[in-house]
């Protein structure tokens, strides 16, 4: 059922992380780092905003909104009600966030296009975990593809034609967000009754979601203070040059864990209400393997190749900051994939979510006390370490107590199977590398002996499961002749 479903949802899953990472990439070569450093900012404010006004809710529908014993009477109107609402408090703090941080630059074509961005990113993003839980594939990637992959388009054709300034891309993102809005709109329809707040929902929305919001708060702290801290200390000039190989990280972290991902939380939610906990507890464990066969090579594949792919994809006065900070960002989205997208999991699919205020605080006020010291010392991949240390500490302190104290589920044995190919895949990658002088050959050259050899050891090791899947198909495609 994972893998279906993960193949459903694979354009939105696959296409729209891969256009937010290519984005990054085609930027140093048509804007300035000011201007990257600027939407980057923008974009980072956007996630929080969300956090804050929408992501609460969201997070209640995509646990409730296919429970059968909960009463979902007027939850539909309820929702559109609090989308409306919170969109005019969105409105009141990008106007906030935009003077406080961009003053100088600050004119209204700016504040318009960012509201439009904003406010219809966030809608969209949350009808997207609706139509995930309830398996609307189209609608699903129809809203997860028109901000990224359209919005880009058009934002790259505005820059190439109107010279640079950070209102083009915005521009072009906030085209993208509205037209995939209106489809879905159509694809829907308007009610009459979207004013009709059911207050005993939206009430246990408040119980169910309130720590959720809190932990999002500290979650989008510790992923995005860096980049404030780099701004406060060194300027926006360094947030951008910062922001490319940052983002590059951690836009492959998210690419390879939202290949899986969109169609993981769901599940395991799914098998908690019909089968009970400890089924739940094996399907969290299942998701955390298939999430680790594809984000572990994504990521150590990255990183053999990642001072290749800076010099042939990358602008040439990007690349001393990109190759130093790059290494680091795949380092802290690895780890924080595996602590939001398996560790948080299992509080939300358990119904105590008040923990995840505790590991998301912890994470943040670690990362932004030590954050100072280390990009002194260090510079600005000092940033990154800092996320790297404080996100490690955290998720091995959880997965202890997990493991201790609950029926929590570490598949130990797939973990090291797959670390184990990851690892010899990492070694006659790198060793390819020797025998070529050419860029583009090594790079190359590199992917595909990496690629082969993963899925050669992978089959080795999962040999007798292979063998017994293709045993059981082909029994039953002989019964059916």
């Amino acid at each position: 059922m994972l893998i279906k479903r993960t193949f459903q949802f694979l354009p939105g899953q696959l296409f729209a992380p891969l256009a937010q990472f290519i984005s990054i990439i085609i930027w140093t070569h048509i804007a300035s780092a000011e201007t990257i450093g600027m939407v980057t900012l923008i974009s980072t404010q956007q996630e929080l905003i969300r956090t804050v006004f929408i992501g609460w809710w969201s997070h209640y529908l995509l646990r409730f909104i296919t429970d059968k014993t909960k009463s979902t009477d007027g939850l539909l109107s309820t929702n559109r009600a609090i989308l409306l609402i919170s969109s005019l408090f969105q409105l009141i703090v990008v106007c906030a966030f935009l003077t406080i941080f961009f003053s100088q630059q600050l004119n209204l074509a700016l504040i318009v296009i960012t509201i439009i961005f904003v406010i219809f990113r966030n809608i969209n993003l949350h009808n997207l975990s609706i139509t995930s839980v309830k398996g609307k594939v189209f609608q699903y990637n129809l809203l997860a593809l028109s901000g990224p992959v359209l919005g880009l388009l058009i934002g790259i054709f505005f820059l190439l034609n109107f010279g640079d300034n950070v209102i083009w891309p915005l521009a072009g993102y906030a085209i993208g967000e509205v037209v995939g809005f209106l489809i879905y709109t159509a694809l829907n329809g308007i009610k009459k009754d979207m004013f009709n707040v059911n207050w005993q929902i939206l009430s246990d929305a408040k119980r169910y979601s309130l720590p959720i919001l809190i932990a999002g708060f500290f979650g989008w702290l510790s992923i995005n203070a860096v980049r404030f801290i780099i701004e406060i200390k060194l300027g926006i000039d360094a947030t951008g040059e910062f922001s490319v190989g940052f983002g590059l990280g951690q836009r492959a972290a998210s690419l390879a864990s939202m290949l899986v991902t969109a169609a993981s939380l769901p599940l395991a939610i799914s098998v908690m209400q019909e089968k009970g906990y400890l089924p739940a507890m094996k399907q969290l464990a299942d998701n955390f393997v298939l999430l680790i066969t594809v984000m572990f090579p994504a990521l150590v594949g990255m990183y053999a190749v990642s001072d290749l792919l800076v010099e042939l994809l990358i602008a040439k006065e990007f690349w001393e900051v990109t190759m130093d900070v790059l290494p680091w960002a795949i380092l802290s989205g690895g780890i924080f994939a595996i602590l939001y997208n398996y560790i948080n999991h299992y509080f939300i699919i358990a119904d105590k979510t008040g923990f995840l205020i505790y590991i998301d605080s912890i994470t943040a006020v670690v990362i932004c006390i030590i954050a100072f010291p280390l990009i002194d010392i260090f510079g600005l991949k000092g940033g990154v370490i800092a996320m790297c240390l404080a996100s490690a500490s955290v998720a091995i302190s959880m997965l202890i107590y997990l493991l201790k104290c609950t029926e929590f589920i570490f598949p130990v044995k797939p973990f090291l199977k797959i670390s184990f190919s990851v690892l010899i895949m990492y070694i006659l990658t790198v060793y390819t590398q020797s025998f070529f002088a050419n860029t583009i050959y090594k790079l190359t050259t590199s992917i595909v002996v990496g690629i082969f050899v993963y899925i050669v050891c992978s089959a080795f090791i999962y040999r007798k499961q292979i063998v017994s899947y293709m045993s059981k198909s082909f029994e039953i495609k002989r019964k059916e002749v």
